[in-house]
């Protein structure tokens, strides 16, 4: 089931789970050491895929003139089955909805996935914490993004924040 919640929204499991997916990926598997749990957790909108765990999250929040999405990051065993582009989909659903430009800093290894999904390189490749990463600016639906189905109006009467 998916979610999109505000900090104050998340249940302290939620929470854990959330820290725990990220820290795996982005400090253990990438072997990088850098402060993942910011004050931008305090104020972003948490998009997450929880069954029986979370295996796919990401945040989205204002920054300045443009919203951004940011720590995006899918399970690894489940890596490559859709579930990033669908995360994304519901990324851009909310990002959208604010009317301003939707940006993200991404690992330039990822380059051709959010190429695919609409964004344009708009900076050269830069470290950020050792990891080769480019700034990325959202240009419209390309391949992939319009076959993933996003909840419509009222959710099929669901929450708000709650959505298969």
């Amino acid at each position: 089931m998916w979610y999109h919640k505000k900090f104050d929204e998340l249940t302290t499991g939620e929470l854990f789970e959330i820290y725990r997916l990220r820290c795996r990926v982005f400090i253990v598997e990438q072997q990088c050491a850098y402060p993942d749990i910011d004050d931008i957790d305090l104020t972003a909108i948490h998009i997450f895929r929880r069954d029986n765990e979370i295996t796919a999250y990401a945040r989205v929040y204002q920054d300045r003139d443009a919203i951004r999405i940011g720590r995006v990051v899918v399970q690894r065993e489940l890596r490559g089955s859709g579930l990033g582009k669908e995360l994304m989909a519901r990324c851009l659903t909310i990002a959208l909805s604010y009317n301003k430009a939707v940006k993200l800093s991404a690992q330039h290894y990822l380059d051709r996935f959010y190429r695919q999904i609409g964004f344009e390189a708009t900076s050269q490749v830069y470290l950020e914490d050792g990891i080769p990463h480019q700034d990325m600016v959202y240009r419209g639906p390309t391949v992939g993004i319009n076959e993933t189905e996003l909840p419509k109006g009222g959710n099929n009467g669901k929450s708000k924040k709650e959505y298969d």
